[in-house]
């Protein structure tokens, strides 16, 4: 079979939308398409210094990022191959900035004074920001909801988590003593059992007793490190991430959230409403042209252990050195790491955002900015490796990452003129004009109807622009791929890819709504979650760890038909994640909007 019949509605939407746009960079790519040269198809770039209105930019860019993320073209590119030629290239790299800095551990004036300064101005804003390490007895550890070194696949619940041998490195052996008085490891680890002569807890009206010999005791094993694996990233690469031992991750996370709380407290920053944040910074700089954007390429995989090592304080330094995975296992072989840490560590993200936002404010103590201190949206401000700095600064900051071993990605960084990007925001002099990328092949209903809120969310942003109604061709043609009875649940873009979002007087005409009590309910397309796993197929210690850890029950709401206990606990369990999703289906339902 030709390969483009397994996308042929995909293909026949990006046909109508290169003709609705009209412009040379659109015939370009409908030829593209049309021969399949799809490596071609998905290399096609547009610059925003080349253009000078908005709505020109953004009808490229469109035709450009469409297929940027698509996942269905068959490149002639072993993908796997380039992630792991990626981390090589990372860890070389790490090598000679980890060689290069090696002088400095022990003298900072090696390089001069110029280099000392600096060092010490940022020493000293890590030290500000961080304080004392937190005492090893105060952290709280979690698991986060990926995979570990041994769970792999579907099996990925905390249940899970709690059920298999844990694994941890031999530096974190210090924190086993800990593991050990928390309850997931008192319970989940040894063996209880609803007989014997010691209770220690209650379930469901039953006690609970310490293990006859029922049940395995679970023993943690030592690893020596982390193993590679990839995920998606766009059509053309993959992103290459790493997957801690259980015990390592479990106090990474912890780790991660004190560095957040301490930078929320010194400097304001919000893990949560930071990418909003930045958006608006982003929005704010493309017309002022106060702020630059700043995007680094592969900025996790390039934090280079003796980076860490020199700016860190020593408490804090030993604390996160303990947690590390200092090899990686690739290709059947163990590497010894020159990257501090990777995407995976539970601390990585942090990390990088206190290196990057602390390496920013000293280089703006040391070389002050120009701009006026009362221009809107004058300001910095960091979330992992999207940076936003006053522009005025922002050259040196680009010349310091360097030096310090991180290489900026000219694609995304923006130091002058109308356009600025951060944070999934992109805006050409105050206008948002972020495209629509296709990430999946459209299989199913939901897929188009996700297709055709894109299209439209791109058509809004077009007629802000003074677009016309480029996208509406386009649009009826994915429309016309949906059944009928599916293609009429249209609904406000409030409900998300629930409904096909449509403007108001049209949803209220095609959608079968219900009116109770003054309340709307519309008709939607939903999800079906997978079918719960109950308790009953878990061990009782684990029950009774994920309990007391907060895991989801995965019960349904009490009502006036099922209020019994007992039928409670019965249906009451895990949703697992089968085959990369939560979500087993989907059918039609109603939901309440007023």
């Amino acid at each position: 079979m030709h390969q483009s019949a397994k996308f042929q509605t995909e293909l026949a939407v990006f046909s109508a939308l290169c003709w609705s746009i009209g412009t040379p960079v659109a015939y370009k790519a409908f030829l593209r398409a049309k021969k399949c040269d799809w490596l071609a198809l998905v290399s096609i770039k547009v610059r925003p210094a080349d253009y000078v209105c908005a709505k020109t930019y953004l009808e490229d860019c469109q035709i450009a990022s469409f297929f940027k993320k698509f996942p269905g073209f068959d490149l002639g590119i072993d993908l796997e191959k380039k992630a792991v030629d990626s981390f090589w290239s990372s860890e070389a790299q790490c090598y000679q900035t980890n060689e290069r800095l090696s002088p400095l551990l022990w003298d900072l004036s090696h390089y001069g004074a110029g280099t000392k300064l600096l060092v010490g101005a940022w020493r000293k804003e890590v030290r500000q920001v961080l304080g004392r390490a937190p005492h090893l007895g105060s952290l709280l550890g979690k698991f986060g909801p990926g995979s570990t070194y041994l769970n792999i696949g579907n099996d990925i619940t905390i249940a899970h988590k709690l059920s298999e041998d844990y694994t941890y490195t031999r530096q974190a052996s210090q924190y086993l003593h800990l593991w050990d008085t928390t309850a997931w490891s008192r319970y989940a680890a040894c063996g209880l059992d609803t007989i014997g002569d010691c209770e220690v807890a209650e379930r469901d009206g039953q006690m609970l007793y310490q293990g006859d010999g029922s049940y395995a005791i679970r023993e943690p094993s030592i690893v020596r490190g982390n193993r590679f694996t990839t995920v998606p990233k766009d059509a053309t690469k993959l992103r290459g991430i790493c997957v801690e031992p259980s015990i390592n991750v479990f106090y990474q996370t912890a780790v991660g959230a004190a560095m957040s709380q301490r930078m929320s407290r010194t400097l304001g920053w919000d893990k949560v409403s930071c990418q909003d944040y930045h958006k608006s910074l982003a929005r704010i700089g493309s017309i002022t042209g106060a702020v630059a954007t700043i995007d680094l390429s592969s900025a996790s995989d390039t934090v280079c252990y003796n980076l860490v090592k020199l700016l860190l304080p020593s408490d804090w330094f030993r604390l996160v050195d303990g947690l590390r995975s200092s090899h990686t296992f690739l290709k059947g072989a163990w590497v010894k790491l020159e990257k501090f840490s990777s995407m995976g560590n539970g601390y990585t993200f942090e990390l990088e955002t206190l290196l990057f936002y602390t390496l920013a404010r000293a280089v703006q103590k040391l070389e002050p900015v120009r701009e006026d201190a009362f221009t809107p949206g004058l300001t910095t401000s960091v979330f992992g490796d999207d940076i936003i700095v006053p522009s005025s600064s922002a050259k040196t900051l680009v010349a310091a990452l360097n030096y310090f071993g991180f290489k900026t990605n000219l694609d995304k960084t923006f130091l002058e003129g109308s356009f600025r990007e951060s944070c999934g925001g992109d805006y050409f002099a105050g206008s948002d004009v972020r495209p629509h990328f296709q990430k999946v092949e459209c299989e199913q209903p939901h897929q188009l109807i996700a297709l055709a809120n894109g299209l439209r969310r791109f058509g809004l942003r077009h007629h802000a622009c003074g677009g016309d109604n480029a996208y509406r061709v386009a649009w009826f043609k994915c429309l016309d791929s949906l059944p009928r009875s599916i293609r009429r649940c249209r609904g406000p873009e409030a409900l998300g890819d629930l409904v096909v979002n449509d403007d108001e007087h049209h949803w209220q005409q095609t959608n079968d709504l219900r009116v109770r009590n003054s309340i709307r309910y519309l008709r939607v397309w939903r999800p079906v979650p997978n079918r719960v796993i109950g308790w009953e197929n878990w061990r009782p210690g684990v029950v009774l760890a994920a309990a007391l850890y907060g895991a989801s029950s995965g019960a349904p709401p009490i009502t006036k038909t099922l209020v019994d206990s007992a039928e409670m606990w019965r249906r009451s369990g895990v949703v697992p994640r089968v085959n990369g999703s939560y979500v087993s289906g989907y059918r039609f339902g109603r939901v309440a909007y007023s």
